[in-house]
């Protein structure tokens, strides 16, 4: 009887160990565009900055997500976009997403394009405005490289007259 209850425990344990639902890294960009054909039609997890424009096409939009390597359009339900405050440019660092969707390698719906057509769009980490700092030290450099460029271009101007 202990035998049995042994292994019945045992059988339980691995059910457990086995049957848990594992949280997968999500695929990047490279992968994405390298090894298309071993994502086609399956459902992914990609993170990424919101950069560029979204662009709205009625019930859904466009949103180009960026994992700093590769950029890929994920095409979601405007509802989705909503959420979205900041999307990247030189003034702002966008929002952070996380998309759950089905990869298209060469989607027949979008002209043949590549892209993730969203199940969920989570923002894991707020955008914020960016501040570019003046660099005392180059502008005092240009202004010297420019002073020395007119000096320049006046001596080549009077050497130029006093030979004619």
């Amino acid at each position: 009887m202990e035998r049995r209850l042994a292994w019945f425990a045992l059988g339980v344990a691995l059910f457990f160990i086995f049957s848990r639902q594992v949280s997968a890294a999500p695929v990047s960009s490279a992968d994405l565009l390298n090894y298309g054909s071993r994502y086609q039609g399956k459902l992914i997890e990609f993170e990424g900055e919101v950069v560029g424009d979204l662009m709205k096409r009625g019930e859904y939009a466009w949103v180009p997500v960026s994992d700093g390597l590769n950029t890929i359009g994920v095409w979601a339900p405007a509802l989705y976009v909503e959420q979205i405050k900041y999307v990247g440019s030189y003034r702002y660092r966008g929002d952070r997403v996380r998309v759950i969707g089905i990869f298209h390698q060469a989607c027949r719906q979008h002209g043949g394009d590549l892209d993730i057509h969203a199940k969920s769009l989570e923002i894991i980490e707020q955008g914020c405005q960016i501040s570019h700092p003046l660099d005392r030290a180059r502008v005092l450099g240009a202004g010297i490289l420019g002073l020395f460029a007119v000096i320049l271009f006046f001596v080549n101007r009077f050497r130029v007259r006093g030979l004619s």
